[in-house]
């Protein structure tokens, strides 16, 4: 005689099957046990992960049908985005837990890579900006493409560009051409990977804050005196630094004689 009949416990839930996956989820589906043994109040779904550390969700009675019979499905939520899980669930009634059904093995998907970091975001012509920015800190395999959103600052609809890249190259550039005079606009720029398990599936990363730029006449030319000036301040200070430790090396000299 078995186990389950003797302790009259549910035998296992067939068919446990995954439907979907993302970076923090699964979805899963399964059949009633053959032996209930009683009315089943629910599933406890376990999952196992990382040098067995186990989390369990209680799932209620949800009773669907298909060719095979009543079944449940279910998310289990906040798992680890690129992590590989085993997941076992049992019925339960109001006096037993039942048996564990066969063993599932999935990893989760990778998530979106951080927000890359914008190094430089400047006007360079009264209709045209140049935008730089570092590659993410955080990714999962690699970085696939970058998207730069763009808009007249107040409106509520962003332009978007794709452009592809790479996690080998550390920084990359665009700029922004065909842009109003005179107008100020928000930028921000994200990341993107493919993902692990779907191919034609594109998670998405965070993008950075909004950054604000006004769009002026002749700024080109501002820019390019600025440097200048810039430049200049910086001699200044140097000229002032040598200037101050030749006159010091002349006091103890002076001294040095004195004596």
């Amino acid at each position: 005689m078995s186990s389950s009949c003797f302790l009259a416990v549910p035998s296992k839930p067939l068919n446990v099957t995954v439907q979907n996956v993302t970076s923090t989820t699964i979805q899963l589906s399964w059949h009633e046990p053959k032996n209930q043994n009683g009315a089943i109040v629910g599933y406890h779904v376990f999952h196992i992960h990382d040098n067995n550390q186990t989390g369990v969700e209680i799932v209620k009675r949800f009773r669907s049908s298909d060719g095979n019979g009543p079944y449940t499905t279910f998310i289990l939520p906040g798992l680890k985005p690129f992590t590989d899980y085993k997941i076992i669930i049992k019925a339960f009634t109001t006096k037993f837990e039942g048996e564990p059904s066969d063993p599932v093995f999935q990893r989760t998907d990778i998530s979106g890579p951080s927000q890359p970091i914008i190094m430089n975001l400047t006007c360079h012509s009264e209709d045209s900006i140049v935008l730089k920015w570092k590659r993410p800190y955080e990714y999962y395999q690699s970085i696939d493409s970058y998207v730069v959103n763009y808009r007249i600052a107040g409106r509520e609809r962003f332009r978007e560009i794709e452009m592809n890249a790479s996690a080998d190259v550390l920084e990359q550039a665009i700029t922004l051409t065909n842009l109003t005079r005179d107008t100020m606009y928000e930028i921000r720029v994200g990341a993107n990977s493919f993902s692990s398990l779907y191919p034609r599936r594109v998670i998405r990363g965070k993008t950075t804050e909004l950054k604000k730029i006004v769009l002026e006449p002749d700024c080109d030319k501002i820019r390019t005196l600025e440097r200048q000036s810039h430049n200049n301040y910086n001699f200044a200070v140097l000229v002032g630094i040598i200037c101050s430790c030749f006159g010091i090396i002349l006091i103890i000299m002076a001294f040095i004689l004195w004596r």
